[in-house]
């Protein structure tokens, strides 16, 4: 019946010291007889009891092994309230006035905590204040004993609770020669001694692994007894339990049991909680924790709601933030489209019916009355059980078990029994839900309820009813996409904000207090969280004043009720509540552009100003009023740019007004140009690019135009500095024709033309933002042009941070002073939806102002890479635009799949002689293109992934017994994957290269994964990652080969099609092979459901290398693969485990996110770049920038031919479309597959890194990626080999050989030639 640890196993063996402390003699709480007391145990000058050999303690988190981030935050020591620095300090009543919103102890908790219910709200206040209270003050620094444990219904505690540990110790510094002993188990003990010295980079922490959370259950007397005979024996004068607010309760009861029992030890209550139910105005503002989890989801559903729109979709994200206080919190940060709460729910008494036809109604309003295609949902854990009909069905369902339980053996006889309502209502429900109502009960007595995902069940419902509509003829959509979205998990184990690192080492001295001054049966708290730290009022609770006694539903339950927390108040008549039904009504109709952004630990949020608080702890102290204005309540409509295509859409404009606090912080940011182009510069060939195609004549055969204009050649861009250096190597420039394009065929050339000045950008020193300082008087003719050069922008690839700075760059470059004429930037809408049709605008200051550094590309919309296989191979209306707007350029945001195509684009202008320069910008969050250092946008989503998989693993670690598997995006050779496995130290990574290298199957790799699950439990680590590409079963053979036979089988069988909408997999199954039928068959209901969409969506199009498995949650698949074998594994007795696990998927959340300075200067850079190339009448060239990983400062910036990044193997015959391919980058396996050992230590001996949240200032700001900074030792090696054969060569080739040697080397170098043709 005791309780036991989850989470012991994960420490070194340690002897327990009970027994030796046995024979200790009594001794007196400090502070209740107002004097000192002797100490039971003899302590030596460090505080360690003499005589007793204590067990070494060993931490599972290692110094050596925390990111840069945990070990900055490890020594920022949090400001404690003035009120607590005193070295005296007392307990004081709070005036009859403050406990005006402490409710009364109701009458059944008086007697059932007798012991504990004359407790009244304390002040704590220096000693040399006012008289001593009845409470006792702070005696002369007497050595304390005390013990702490940690207690919760969940995973792991809530972020801050480390700080309360170490607030703790910090304290009873305070009195020499005193113990803090941490409690993992408290009927069983298993304690130990908690040293400051060993535990401090603990300071500032996530997760809760310095001290195990257990699960408190209800207590017993008998275990009640061993608790206090755990205290006894350890002479512990104050327990401070860290327990949630469900536990509560329990903690009242052992503090009850000590008062009535005579244990002379203190107990004391930290509360935290996630949820932020518990709230008493003036005493308890907000829960520890509570910042935390709603900042990270706050990140998350923000980077969600921006993630893409689609030309032939509509999307909608259905989002899970966890309880109603939480979600409505996270709705007043991103301002979703709707927001259902189960509070609320239950309030309106809404039906399901209801909801689905609200939602329903407004995504179609959206569609065709506002030009909307995509929109957030949130919903709340506890929706369906608020639901007006679930407490009906509840009912009759126990009546008709009751009255009739022969009957109701069935779902389809209780369907049958039940009224038509409730019936309809009940099929509505999912099938284990229903299960669970009609063969279980829950705990209330009532049919048993089984909590669903909310968001997942209600999003299909909504689909199938715009379905429904369509087929009754009512107003609907025709294609809907619903993505479901459980942020949960997030909120656990996150790196705890400023705001939770003070509160929390704040509440530890506030327990110190407690312990010191006998103050038994209270809760510490902190108010006047208004304010700044320093004045912060440190109080004190009583545990009953947060009790409530609950009735019990069974008549039969001779107790009558049990006591429960009190909830918060959600009820229209809250401050917070009337605040959001305020200003809900008006998110319908509109977008969501306000992003809360990644938390930050210097810059002005650090501090924590009132501005960048929760609206749930500002409303505590501010009108609703003014938060009302501030969340745009009475604002004007905003203005829309429409784009009237054959599904009209509207790029709705940002409003300054709404943006948050770190948005309206980040447009302040300068990007940084590197210093080549803040002087004088030139642009001169670059011979040492390669080229992916080894047969140049190949190439110019497939680019006759550009080869003829002699744009085939990779430029680079160099200062004024090093012209001498390079005037003898460059060949002459040929002479533009009448087009502007270079003409090969002219006969006039100029030396002078060679190194044409393009133009000096402004000079500036590290003080002078770029672009705001003097430029030098340039002669160039491109600087000197009247004309005003017109470039524009379009998106054809998926959208990525930086984009923003692109446009910011070429707005800079195209409005320098030394123009006579400014530029302007022509944004091309919907990507290559606008740039066939010609939907443009003009881009003005006042409309781009918001977007500056922003995430998102919601400015100019975007087109898919898929959308250019049905719209981008008519190039001729594209070309038209370009003529029409008068573009000098045309800049393309894109990947490899777009920038194939915009090489042909490129071929196709010159051909056709359109004064149009084509530049492409590497824009690719996988950062796969080849001869491309690093990508844009890759830095932020690596570190945002990372940050998101640091968080899953500290919670992984905390709970002891956990498995994470994690789905992230990644393609080809799994860039990402390798990146975030380089910052987080997963356990298994699953790499497509490493997959090919071995041939595994999926058995084989089902083995691997299980294979480090049993040797980490044989080891006692019953917890790990596993990280996934979301394209790795693309990879698979027997995959590969399953998709091929199902693909078959739906273009044969019409008939199985049918099973996309019926989710009846019978047909197909009975089709496939014996092998392949097994393997589909064990995959779990809902990915068969998803892999037969992503086929059947696929088609008959073959020219896809491969199907995008991005929705497939192949998570779930490898978690299912893995249960499976270890049950096997169990049943043959090689495994004991235990094994728990959870799953989670991350492909939407990283597109949107706010760009890091990295990629902000990256783009800014390209975006700058690309107005140099435009003015200088270049085209058909990939802005790149190398030397990424050295200072800004030294970044070179050049040009690299589209054609070069191709791979191509022949000619196209006559009359053929040219259809030229990227091929992924491949520098896995120079680099990371090599190194990897050294890296990273082998899987079992691994201890998982938490990133933390990217920065924006302060020395964790400039960090550059793992993969950007590891050596390219093999390459490097390749290299310099070649380059030694080369010379030798040509030193044998040189004058006065014999020519014999010639011809050798004559053949052998042609040799090579050909070989590289064939390659």
């Amino acid at each position: 019946s005791d309780v036991e640890s989850v989470s012991a196993s994960r420490f070194s063996k340690s002897a327990m010291v009970v027994g030796m402390l046995n024979a200790l003699g009594p001794r007196h709480p400090i502070g209740a007889i107002g004097g000192s007391c002797s100490p039971a145990i003899s302590m030596d000058r460090q505080g360690s009891p003499l005589g007793l050999d204590l067990p070494e303690r060993t931490f599972p988190r290692k110094p050596d092994c925390m990111s840069a981030l945990e070990e900055h935050r490890a020594h920022a020591v949090p400001e404690l309230p003035e009120a607590l620095r005193h070295p005296q300090l007392r307990l004081e009543a709070a005036p009859a006035t403050a406990n005006d919103e402490v409710a009364p102890v109701p009458e059944p908790l008086r007697k059932l905590f007798e012991g504990i219910s004359g407790c009244v709200p304390q002040l704590v206040v220096p000693s040399l204040v006012g008289p001593p209270s009845s409470g006792g003050g702070t005696p002369a620094a007497e050595p304390l004993r005390v013990g702490i444990a940690s207690a919760s219904n969940g995973a792991a505690a809530a972020s801050g609770t480390h700080n309360v540990i170490i607030g703790l110790g910090r304290f009873l510094e305070r009195h020499a020669g005193s113990l803090l002993w941490g409690i993992r188990n408290l009927t069983k003990g298993n304690e130990f001694l908690i040293d400051l010295a060993e535990c401090k980079h603990y300071l500032n922490q996530a997760g809760s692994d310095l001290l195990p959370t257990v699960l408190l259950v209800k207590l017993t007397d008998r275990m009640l007894g061993h608790i206090a005979k755990l205290c006894e024996n350890l002479s512990l004068h104050g327990l401070v339990i860290l327990c949630g607010p469900s536990e509560l309760s329990e903690v009242a009861r052992i503090s009850q049991h000590f008062a009535k029992t005579g244990v002379n030890t203190v107990v004391v209550a930290v509360v935290h909680s996630l949820s932020g139910w518990v709230q008493i105005p003036g005493w308890i503002p907000t829960n520890l924790g509570f910042d935390s989890a709603s900042c990270v989801l706050s990140e998350a559903a923000g980077n969600i709601a921006l993630s893409r729109e689609s030309l032939d979709k509509d999307i909608y994200h259905f989002v899970a933030c966890g309880s109603s206080p939480l979600t409505l919190e996270v709705a007043m940060q991103i301002h979703p489209t709707l927001c259902f709460i189960g509070v609320d729910v239950a309030q309106r008494g809404l039906k399901l019916q209801e909801i689905i036809d609200e939602i329903c109604d407004v995504i179609v309003d959206r569609h065709h009355k506002f030009g909307l295609h995509s929109g957030v949902i949130m919903v709340s854990d506890d929706f369906f059980e608020n639901l007006v009909e679930m407490d009906d069905l509840r009912k009759e369902i126990h009546r008709l078990r009751s009255e009739k339980p022969a009957e109701v053996r069935s779902e389809e006889q209780a369907i049958q029994m039940l009224s038509s309502d409730l019936a309809d209502f009940f099929q509505m429900l999912p099938p284990d839900m229903r299960n669970a109502l009609v063969f279980r009960n829950g705990i209330d007595g009532l049919p048993a309820l089984v909590r669903k995902e909310a968001e997942r069940e209600l999003g299909s419902l909504v689909a199938q009813s715009l379905v429904l509509r369509r087929k009754k003829g009512q107003a609907s959509i025709t294609d809907f996409l619903q993505q479901a979205h459980s942020l949960r998990h997030l909120a656990w184990s996150a790196m705890p904000t400023p705001l939770d690192c003070s509160l929390g080492y704040a509440l530890g001295h506030v327990a110190g207090v407690l312990v010191t001054c006998g103050a038994n049966g209270y809760v510490a708290s902190v108010d006047g969280m208004n304010e700044a730290t320093s004045r912060w009022k440190p109080c004190a609770v009583p545990m009953l004043r947060l009790l409530e006694w609950r009735p019990s539903a069974d008549p039969r339950d001779p107790s009558g009720g049990a006591p429960a927390v009190k909830r918060r108040q959600l009820t229209p008549e809250t401050k917070f509540c009337s605040l959001w039904r305020g200003v809900r009504d008006q998110w319908r109709y509109q977008h969501s552009f306000r992003q809360p952004g990644p938390v930050q630990y210097w810059g002005p949020g650090a501090d924590s100003p009132l501005a960048w608080k929760s609206y749930t702890l500002r409303a505590v102290y501010t009108e609703v009023d003014e938060l009302a204005r501030e969340a745009g309540q009475n604002m004007p409509e905003p203005s829309y740019f429409g784009v009237p295509l054959r599904r009209p859409s509207k790029l709705c404009r940002r409003r300054e007004a709404l943006l948050s606090p770190l948005q309206r912080w980040r447009q302040s940011y300068q990007p940084v140009l590197p210093k080549v182009l803040r002087g004088g510069f030139r642009i001169v060939e670059d011979h040492r690019k390669g080229c992916m195609t080894a047969d140049p004549d190949l190439i110019n055969r497939v680019f006759p135009s550009l080869c003829r204009t002699e744009n085939l050649k990779a430029l680079k861009i160099i200062s004024v500095l090093e012209e001498q250096s390079v005037l003898e190597m460059l060949p002459a420039l040929p002479v533009a024709d009448s087009s502007g394009y270079p003409d090969a065929t002219s006969g006039t050339r100029a030396h002078a033309a060679v190194v044409q000045s393009l133009g000096d950008s402004p000079a500036v020193d590290e003080s002078t933002p770029a672009g705001d300082a003097e430029m030098r008087r340039s002669s160039s003719p491109a600087s000197a042009s009247k004309k005003a050069m017109r470039i524009g922008i379009a998106i054809l690839g998926k959208p990525g941070p930086g984009v923003n700075n692109v446009i910011h760059g070429m707005m800079d470059y195209l409005n320098l002073p030394e123009r006579h004429i400014p530029g302007t930037v022509v944004c091309v809408a919907m990507g290559i939806g606008g740039l066939r049709a010609g939907h443009t605008f003009e881009l003005d200051e006042k409309t781009f102002s918001p977007h500056r550094n922003q995430g998102g590309c919601d400015l100019i919309g975007q087109s898919e890479p898929s959308d250019l296989r049905t719209l981008g191979e008519d190039l001729s209306l594209c070309a038209g635009t370009a003529i029409e707007q008068n573009l000098d350029g045309l800049v393309i945001w894109g990947g490899r799949n777009v920038h194939a195509w915009t090489s042909r684009l490129a071929e196709y202008f010159v051909e056709h002689q359109v004064p149009t320069r084509v530049l492409a910008v590497p824009a690719s969050t996988q950062s796969d293109l080849p001869l491309v250092e690093q990508t844009l946008g890759y830095d932020t989503v690596c570190k945002h992934y990372a940050s998101i998989v640091g968080n899953l693993t500290t919670q992984a670690a905390s709970a002891g017994k956990l498995w994470c598997f994690i789905r992230i995006p990644g393609r080809s050779m799994s860039h990402i994957a390798a990146e975030v496995a380089l910052q987080t130290h997963p356990h298994v990574v699953l790499m497509v290269s490493e997959l090919e290298q071995q041939n595994m199957n999926i058995t084989e790799v089902t083995q691997l994964i299980c294979n480090v699950i049993e040797t980490r439990a044989r080891e006692d680590k019953n917890y790990g990652m596993v990280l996934i590409p979301d394209q790795f079963l693309a990879s698979v053979r027997e995959m590969r080969r399953l998709f091929e036979e199902i693909d078959e089988i739906l273009q044969a069988v019409p008939e199985a099609e049918h099973a996309l909408a019926s989710n009846d997999f019978g047909t197909i199954l009975g089709l496939l092979p014996p092998l392949s039928r097994a393997l589909f068959q064990g995959f779990p209901e809902r990915t068969k459901a998803q892999i037969l969409q992503v086929i059947d969506e696929r088609g008959s199009q073959k020219g896809k290398e491969t199907l995008d498995l991005s929705t497939v949650e192949t998570e779930i698949i490898f978690q299912s693969f893995v249960e499976a074998e270890l049950t096997r594994r169990v049943v043959l007795g090689t495994y004991k485990g235990p094994f728990q696990a959870i799953s989670y998927s991350l492909p939407y959340h990283g597109r949107a996110a706010m760009p890091t300075n990295f990629d902000c200067d990256l783009g800014y850079t390209i975006g700058y770049a690309a107005g140099i190339f435009v003015d200088a009448s270049r085209t058909g060239l990939l802005v790149d920038v190398c030397h990424l990983k050295e200072d800004v400062e030294d970044w070179e910036v050049g040009g690299t031919p589209l054609s070069s990044l191709l791979t191509l193997q022949d000619v196209p015959r006559s009359g053929e479309k040219i259809h030229p391919k990227i091929g992924p980058k491949g520098r896995l396996r120079y680099d990371i597959g090599v190194d990897e050992g050294r890296c990273m230590p082998e899987p079992s001996q691994r201890t998982l890194v938490s990133p933390g949240p990217a920065q924006f200032e302060g020395p964790c700001a400039g960090q550059k990626t793992q993969t950007l900074r590891l050596p390219q030792l093999q390459r490097v090696r390749q290299m310099e080999r070649t380059e030694r054969l080369v010379s030798e060569l040509k030193a044998k080739a040189s004058a006065g050989c014999p020519p014999e040697v010639l011809q050798a080397i004559k053949q052998l170098l042609q040799g090579g030639t050909d070989l590289l043709r064939q390659l």
